[in-house]
């Protein structure tokens, strides 16, 4: 687990002491980080196993109102579960949450930004990597990362952050559920990028 913050009168000390009291088996501080070489000591950097070439991808998402101990819990089962496979073992489980102070200083209608990305500012996802073009690897890789969306959304209306789109996504688990904001984005799109040269998984292009 990497606990990440910047500044030094932060709210993280009571985060730590909380994790060491599970009684973690190995702890290491890193402080003074340049921001050029964040992705690097936190794992994610371009020689690290997220920018291997010629592997598979599957990302499973969901942004969530509030933590819920118990489908966190069956989450991280599943995900353990699956990383016990020596072929996905090297996936990753990422849980996150996103400070709003400033977003919720602007009404809802004020920018492209849905209410349900700024009521769920808490988000759990699973990233599977592993090698080859096996069809049933690839049918358990979809199989597990099914039953942890599901499960870590504890009964919620599915909603996806849009830069953890994987492609699986409708547009309104994306872009929210009015539809007016929904044909606003749309006609914008429409004028600005009229052959879709930024389109991408769940694209506002395709609707």
């Amino acid at each position: 687990m990497e606990l990440i913050y910047q500044g030094y009168d932060t709210a993280a000390p009571q985060y730590i002491q909380a994790y060491r009291a599970i009684g973690p088996i190995h702890e290491e501080t890193i402080t003074d980080i340049y921001w050029n070489e964040l992705f690097d000591i936190t794992n994610f950097g371009r020689d690290d196993r997220v920018c291997v070439p010629s592997q598979n991808w599957a990302g499973y998402s969901n942004s969530i109102v509030r933590w819920d101990p118990a489908s966190m819990r069956e989450s991280y089962n599943i995900f353990a579960d699956l990383v016990a496979i020596e072929t996905y073992n090297t996936s990753t489980f990422i849980f996150e949450s996103y400070g709003r102070k400033g977003v919720r200083d602007f009404p809802d209608g004020f920018n492209a930004v849905p209410p349900e990305e700024r009521n769920r500012h808490n988000m759990l996802a699973a990233f599977l990597f592993w090698s080859g073009d096996d069809p049933t690897e690839l049918a358990v890789a979809r199989d597990f990362g099914e039953r942890l969306q599901i499960a870590s959304r504890n009964g919620d209306i599915a909603h996806s952050y849009v830069n953890y789109a994987m492609g699986g996504e409708q547009l309104p688990q994306v872009y929210g559920r009015d539809v007016d904001r929904l044909e606003k984005l749309q006609a914008i799109k429409t004028k600005f990028d009229p052959y879709n040269k930024f389109g991408f998984y769940a694209s506002l292009a395709d609707a």
